[in-house]
């Protein structure tokens, strides 16, 4: 396959101002939008601490770090210029059982095409084929409901929140990767990427069923919490409320 070829493991992830992780310009010849990142130490601080267990954090974890996305995120080759295809990702619903997860993919701000996929907590290898992936600048992961509970060991009771964990990114650029592969101490830009739908394509996922049309339409609400990123010894000095996680709804 010609190319360049690129895993992103999402294992140096930066660190801001107030002790937040996430990834910006140049992180793995891309730009970030509202993608984050929890390392193996604050997933394991967790566990300790709060009684984490079975989470789609923990289970889409493969190395130091991985990545989260709080419902809405853009990933785009730096610079925006140099296409790339979409190759598979590792992909976990964070809190609920199962959720939908709108894909659309863009070149130069153009949306190529739409795709549903459902994710299950337990994660699973996600491979993308079609038109849609190849040739592309730009993707967008959009959560799009479908909840089921989540798993009942951390809390007692069936967990919902619309986020979703993703590691090991497989992505092949038409030319070389471009921009640095660690990100600079700046804030991500916001980009408002249409939402449009196209026909589907094929996803692939080795774990779990692909079935845009499955669970209740139920999800997690507005409110928030930041469990994790208040934990000893992570910051000090607390944190601001300028970084929050989604609230864990209790059901059941």
């Amino acid at each position: 396959m010609s190319g360049t070829r690129e895993k992103i493991n999402f294992n140096n992830p930066d660190q801001n101002y107030y002790g937040n992780y996430y990834f910006g310009y140049g992180y793995g010849g891309m730009n970030w939008v509202d993608v984050f990142a929890f390392t193996k130490v604050q997933i394991e601080k967790a566990e300790q601490e709060l009684g984490w267990c079975d989470t789609g954090y923990q289970n889409a974890l493969h190395g130091k770090g991985a990545a989260f996305m709080p419902g809405f995120d853009y990933i785009q080759s730096y610079g925006g210029t140099e296409t790339f295809n979409l190759k598979s990702a590792f992909l976990a619903a964070a809190w609920e059982g199962q959720q939908n997860l709108e894909i659309n993919t863009y070149k130069s701000g153009v949306l190529v095409g739409s795709d549903v996929i459902t994710v299950h907590q337990t994660g699973g290898t996600y491979r993308f084929s079609g038109a849609m992936f190849r040739h592309i600048t730009g993707v967008a992961f959009v959560y799009d409901g479908g909840a089921t509970g989540g798993s009942t060991c951390t809390y007692g009771s069936p967990t919902y929140a619309p986020q979703m964990a993703m590691d090991n990114l497989k992505v092949v650029f038409n030319g070389g990767i471009p921009g640095a592969h660690s990100a600079p101490k700046n804030h991500h830009p916001h980009i408002a990427a249409a939402l449009a739908g196209a026909g589907h394509m094929n996803v692939h996922g080795d774990v779990g069923a692909h079935d845009s049309n499955t669970g209740p339409p139920h999800h997690a609400g507005s409110a928030y919490h930041g469990e994790l990123l208040s934990l000893p010894d992570h910051d000090p000095d607390g944190l601001t409320n300028q970084f929050h996680l989604p609230a864990v709804e209790h059901f059941g």
